[in-house]
């Protein structure tokens, strides 16, 4: 025996086999207790398609998500219960579902109101002792009377506020609110039964608070003894309904197991860091995409499974952030900013926010020629290096210096050429002479830019530019504008993730930077390559076409200039934000009902787009019909091919 649970420990070692272990040992439980050791074979082999064979479970998922069924469907559920005189429901996990996956984070709210630390742990010895008085599983006051001999608490306050948890804690299932009124228009009893020992009073309460209306409520201490109560008061006919094994052994042929919702969708999620943020967010994801019976598209639901949290997480810490700092001003760039700043502002907002259409073109524009040697690497060089073929023509058109064409012969290249690298740096070496009539002809584009940005940081002291990432391009040339334009203002950025690039290493080392995610002195192992890049962008793009100058118009307001839309499909990006907004809304309510602040990890923000992005099925199937542009006017390019370019 000692060899097989070593083999058990090894096996379920890796997160995915253990899931499909133990998900197989709940469906087929009377099969594991006759033929135990088909159960063992079935791990075996889960072991070697995963150590041996390289097969990775969790890429031949069911995407969407929503689309797997977990639940059935009503009409067949209604069928099975139909000779039935009574259904018995189980209370937690089918009638009402936590708002974390994990049952700690409940028992931990109890702790922090009761000031006990690791109160899980001393409630889970107190139950033993309770259950060993009483020959028996105990009942909630049984336990608490002996947390009452050990902490010295009231037994009726450590009752109470158990109680109070589970009422922040429980939320309905949206299946039963449809199922029970069918049941009950055919006439059937609806009841609920409970094995965790709480009073039955106590759930007919909190059941009718959540819509949920039954004949009666059961409970007891213990499956077995709960079924016998139930079959005792309902005749042969009741059926039982519910995620518990051993009241469903108990009821025998009237048993019928019902789906554990987060035990079925595990495989969606990360392996779980054991914190709250993470139970939360699997709770949250799970209820909304299959106990609501909802089939998302593709894109929402990679927005809400995938982005929110880490919207909503960094939201979070740049609140904290700019409190810490004492940012009077909180600068939100271009469109990968859009749904941070929108977030932002509905949940936090302690600090004022404003939303700054720039680019990367936009703001070369505005401190040319300051930085001239950066637009020449960026709107010449590396144009050059790219696979897709360019003239000169189309680079100074993207560039809005459209006018300077036909270039002179001193110019050594013409509009018709490649733009390869010999052509690059004939380029470069003319626009350099003329950088002078280069400026006038942004010269524009710099006055408007002014009369926009000026009312954003009049009379700020200290302001926060915040952007998704990666260099710090955009930041560097703001800032320096702002020093040259404001002096009074002192600047610094916030940035959701940094590449291990230079510009951005010197910018984190020298404190004018800080990262949420990662940089190279935080979760370095975090860092991404260009094709994460690529995918993290386009979850936080816009429908927005890019920004590519500033004008004024005749009205005399000064506006942003936007160029070509990259993409015909722009409803994705605006599905994804939804799905990200929707996602912080739940979580918002959910953090509120925690009696502590809940802060959302980088690691815990970061886990489960990092784990999708890592899926080229999915993300060439997602992405397969999009478009992008890596230049404002560019030419648009299918996502299929760059990702498939990216992966070899």
């Amino acid at each position: 025996m000692r060899f097989l649970h070593r083999v058990y420990q090894i096996a379920c070692a890796d997160f995915a086999v253990r899931i499909r272990y133990e998900r197989y040992k709940r469906r087929h439980w009377r099969l594991h207790r006759a033929f135990p050791f088909l159960s063992w074979a079935y791990l075996l082999f889960l072991a070697v398609c995963r150590k041996v064979l390289r097969i990775r479970a969790e890429e031949r998922l069911t995407y969407p998500e929503s689309s797997m069924r977990i639940y059935p469907a009503p009409a067949r559920f209604l069928r099975r219960c139909a000779q039935a005189k009574a259904v018995a429901f189980q209370v937690v996990g089918t009638l009402l579902l936590a708002r974390s996956a994990d049952p700690i984070p409940r028992w931990n709210a109890v702790g922090y109101r009761l000031r006990v630390a690791d109160y899980p742990s001393v409630r889970r010895e107190a139950a033993a002792e309770a259950s060993r008085r009483a020959g028996g599983a105990a009942t909630q006051e049984q336990v608490c009377a002996v947390l009452q001999e050990w902490l010295g608490i009231p037994s009726e306050e450590l009752c109470r506020q158990e109680q109070e948890s589970l009422r922040a804690f429980l939320i309905p299932n949206p299946y039963f609110l449809k199922i029970l009124p069918c049941l009950r228009a055919r006439g059937q009893r609806v009841l609920a039964v409970d094995e965790t020992g709480l009073p039955a009073a106590f759930w007919e309460e909190l059941l009718a608070e959540n819509g949920l209306s039954l004949e009666r409520v059961y409970a007891a201490a213990g499956g077995q003894k709960l079924w016998r109560s139930v079959r005792a008061a309902e005749g042969d006919s009741a059926m039982y309904v519910g995620s518990d094994a051993e009241t469903v052994r108990a009821a025998g042929r009237r048993g019928q197991l019902f789906p554990d919702l987060f035990q079925a969708c595990a495989l969606y999620r990360p392996e779980s860091s054991g914190s709250t943020v993470s139970s939360v967010y699997a709770s949250i994801v799970a209820v909304h995409l299959h106990a609501e019976e909802r089939f998302a598209s593709r894109f929402y639901e990679h927005g809400f499974a995938y982005g929110g949290i880490l919207v909503y997480g960094f939201c979070s810490w740049l609140d904290d952030l700019a409190r810490r700092k004492r940012y009077d001003g909180l600068l939100f760039l271009a469109r990968d900013a859009q749904i941070l700043y929108e977030i932002y502002r509905r949940y936090f907002g302690s600090v004022p926010s404003y939303y700054l259409s720039i680019s990367r073109l936009a703001s070369m524009k505005v401190v040319f020629p300051q930085y001239s040697h950066v637009f020449w690497e960026m709107a010449v060089r590396a144009k050059a290096r790219k696979k897709a073929s360019m003239t000169v023509r189309e680079a100074l058109e993207q560039v809005g210096l459209g006018e300077l064409l036909p270039l002179p012969v001193r110019a050594n290249v013409a509009g018709e050429d490649r733009l390869d690298a010999r052509a690059a740096e004939a380029l470069c070496r003319y626009l350099s002479e003329i950088r002078s009539k280069i400026a006038e002809i942004y010269a524009a584009d710099t006055a408007a830019f002014e009369e926009y940005f000026a009312p954003m940081i009049r009379g700020k002291k200290r302001v926060c530019v915040v952007d998704l990432g990666w260099r710090g391009t955009i930041f560097t040339m703001l800032a320096k504008y702002v020093e040259r334009t404001h002096p009074e203002t002192e600047v610094r950025g916030a940035m959701v993730g940094t590449t291990n690039s230079a510009l951005s290493n010197y910018l984190v080392d020298s404190k004018q930077l800080d990262s949420y995610l990662f940089s190279h002195t935080k979760n370095v192992r975090n860092i991404v390559g260009e094709r994460e890049l690529m995918l993290l962008e386009t979850l936080f793009s816009s429908a927005q076409a890019s920004t590519v100058g500033y004008r004024t118009d005749g009205d005399g307001v000064a506006r942003p200039v936007f160029g070509r839309p990259e993409n015909a499909r722009q409803g994705a990006f605006e599905e994804m934000r939804r799905g990200m907004s929707d996602f912080c809304a739940l979580f918002h309510e959910a953090r509120n009902c925690l009696p502590y602040p809940l802060q959302i990890s980088a690691e815990d923000a970061y886990a489960p787009i990092r784990q999708i992005n890592r899926n080229r099925r999915y993300n060439l199937a997602l992405y397969g019909d999009l478009n992008a542009s890596p230049e404002p006017n560019g030419r648009p390019v299918a996502l299929r091919k760059l990702l498939r370019e990216m992966n070899g």
